[in-house]
């Protein structure tokens, strides 16, 4: 195994981490957390245009405002379960498409699941690799034991 190929090996490891850390952050409500994910110039957007929060300040915002919100108003508590991470590296970039479940469990809508896709664009900080723009897609939702409803195509 060369140096170039512990290198892209140690860089999945850490982009996988990145990505699990986000959701950790996510289900902790940890905001100053969810913000160090992301470059200070990073851009958090939804695919269906309801948000576009540049800069940690407005990604800090976006989360204050996502929390106080349905589904997630407390007492509220949700698990986002990300996987089927694909990676593509080219030097000091990368991108990566995530699919994920979020449970979200609340007191004022009950259970409520969606599948989620990621789409991010990453760069390489001194701090380690970090968000610089993701793309936030609610492919499908069931709420309460409801028809499954599909929001976006895959």
């Amino acid at each position: 195994m060369t140096m170039t190929d512990l290198t892209a090996l140690s860089d999945h490891v850490d982009i996988r981490e990145l990505i699990a850390r986000y959701a950790q952050h996510v289900d902790a409500r940890s905001i100053p957390d969810i913000v160090g994910c992301f470059s200070d110039d990073a851009c958090f957007e939804g695919a269906d245009g309801s948000v576009r929060a540049v800069g940690a300040e407005a990604i800090a915002q976006f989360f204050a405002s996502a929390f106080v919100g349905a589904p997630l108003v407390a007492p509220a508590a949700s698990t986002h379960l990300m996987t089927n991470t694909v990676i593509e590296l080219d030097g000091e970039r990368a991108h990566a498409e995530t699919q994920a479940v979020a449970m979200l469990a609340s007191a004022t809508e009950g259970l409520v699941t969606r599948g989620l896709r990621y789409t991010d664009d990453l760069i390489r900080t001194p701090g380690g690799w970090r968000i610089a723009h993701r793309v936030h897609r609610c492919v499908w939702e069931a709420a309460g034991g409801s028809e499954v409803v599909r929001i976006e195509p895959t």
